[in-house]
């Protein structure tokens, strides 16, 4: 249930962001650098995780995949909290066109059809 939830939210969203993407790009301007590199590490943590947790219970190479993403997600998000990577990523995104952040979006809302299709089954 909690992995519909999650997919649900992520799949909003997405559609949120991919209509609005100015809302996103203002908000990562506003923000605080600790604020955002926290907003960046919560993100990291809500995109690893349920990839981790529903892969895991599956078979198949698709599933195992989203194992690798989640890991490689996780890590990104704690070396991205403590790093002056962040400061760089928050000033290429600033200067980023919304398509850039409309294709994010679209990113987003596969990932969340796919982990409520795997929420599904079981």
């Amino acid at each position: 249930m909690l992995f519909k939830i999650i997919g649900w939210f992520w799949i909003i969203s997405g559609f949120y962001f991919l209509i609005r993407p100015t809302s996103l790009m203002r908000r990562l301007q506003r923000k605080s650098k600790w604020k955002t590199r926290s907003f960046f590490f919560f993100i990291a943590f809500i995109w690893g995780a349920p990839l981790i947790a529903l892969g895991w219970q599956e078979e198949g190479l698709i599933p195992k995949l989203l194992v690798a993403v989640g890991i490689i997600v996780l890590l990104k998000g704690i070396f991205f909290i403590s790093t002056k990577t962040s400061e760089k990523f928050i000033e290429w995104s600033s200067q980023k066109a919304p398509y850039v952040f409309r294709l994010f979006s679209i990113i987003q809302i596969i990932m969340g059809f796919t982990i409520k299709h795997l929420a599904d089954k079981k």
